[in-house]
């Protein structure tokens, strides 16, 4: 049953990272390449883009993480002496 979640947790936050980093690059394309009208929207837009860049750097490391404390914890405690 570990193993189950283990690999839900790791798929999780492998797919969290790539979808919210390439999410973010599709925002700042779509802000790059635009009709911007010189109002400044597209530096708005290429702010929300690096934010959800940032973000993926940051939501996949902290999921796989927590899911190896939940999951894993059984493993260390087995060699202690």
């Amino acid at each position: 049953m570990k193993s189950k979640l283990t690999l839900i947790g790791r798929l999780g936050a492998v797919l969290a990272s790539l979808f919210c980093i390439v999410g973010g690059l599709v925002i700042i394309r779509i802000a790059a390449y635009g009709r911007g009208g010189g109002d400044g929207s597209s530096f708005v837009a290429m702010g929300f883009g690096l934010y959800f860049i940032g973000k993926g750097f940051f939501v996949g490391p902290m999921l796989w993480l927590v899911t190896e404390q939940i999951c894993g914890g059984s493993r260390s405690d087995d060699h202690t002496a």
